[in-house]
């Protein structure tokens, strides 16, 4: 029996392989005052970085035990095994929620194969997960295949990333207010990445010029990955309203690597409200398996 995967809207992957990805994604939620928006479905990353450019401020909030719970009844009553890849635990709690709620649901039905990954990524690199086991499960593997598969790419996905605006880096507690308020005076931008062992956010260096800030990210990719078969990989970057940004970055990977597939998109509003507009993130595999 086909293998469902399950997973939220944190996850981002560009709309030019989007269309093969048979993922379910559930909606976290972004929150304005007493207004609250299901992500990427009330409201879009296009609106959020518009309005948060014209001085507007958001908070979120996870995807519910309840949204879990219901989703995952629904396919135990299909009789349908399920993997559920969500953010990582080291960013968000809807990975704790998703495992309370798979709890619950194999007490109610102990037959069902259900599992919960805590897949240690975000944003494009979630899509990049999604991506190749969305491969694995087209190509007939079944639930304990697919299962073993996603723990094989745990902590082989790369994240790093680069914003313009340091204060949303001093909201989310990444930097102090000294650093923010020194690195926006003088233009320097921190280079942060996601730990792949404990999926949190760690500062790797500080550019203090927009050239800097590409060739850090392409000496990140380097030593994380030797090149050789970066030609063959999908990279993905996502990027929250920083077209021209991005575009410089796709070509310095591209001239860099000889990479063939670099696909850009926009990152998702839950996650653009605590990075701010400005951002790109690159996301890459240390290794194709």
């Amino acid at each position: 029996m086909k293998v469902k995967l399950l997973s939220d809207t944190s996850c981002d992957l560009s709309k030019m392989v989007e269309p093969d990805i048979d993922v379910e994604r559930l909606p976290l939620y972004v929150i304005q005052g007493e207004t609250s928006y299901l992500d990427t479905i009330d409201i879009t990353s296009e609106e959020i970085y518009r309005r948060m450019r014209q001085g507007e401020y958001f908070s979120t909030s996870q995807v519910t035990y309840h949204d879990f719970y219901e989703a995952y009844k629904k396919a135990a009553e299909e009789g349908v095994p399920t993997i559920s890849l969500n953010l990582s635990r080291g960013i968000s709690g809807t990975y704790q929620s998703a495992v309370l709620a798979k709890n619950q649901i194999l007490e109610e039905y102990p037959d069902f194969l259900l599992e919960v990954v805590d897949t240690l990524s975000v944003t494009g690199g979630l899509g990049l997960f999604l991506y190749y086991l969305n491969k694995k499960v087209k190509a007939g593997a079944d639930f304990h295949e697919t299962l073993a598969y996603a723990n094989q790419l745990k902590g082989r996905v790369r994240h790093v990333f680069s914003g313009n605006d340091l204060d949303y880096f001093y909201r989310g507690g990444r930097l102090s207010k000294t650093s923010a308020v020194l690195g926006n005076v003088l233009g320097i931008k921190p280079i942060l990445y996601i730990d792949p062992q404990e999926g949190d956010i760690r500062v790797l260096k500080k550019a203090r010029s927009e050239k800097k800030l590409i060739s850090g990210i392409i000496e990140y990719m380097k030593e994380h990955n030797t090149g050789e078969d970066l030609k063959d990989q999908v990279v993905i970057i996502c990027h929250s309203d920083a077209p021209e940004l991005a575009d410089k970055m796709k070509v310095a990977i591209e001239e860099e690597f000889g990479t063939q597939k670099v696909y850009l998109d926009l990152i998702a509003p839950v996650i653009g409200v605590h990075t701010g507009p400005g951002i790109i993130a690159i996301f890459f595999m240390t290794e194709m398996v």
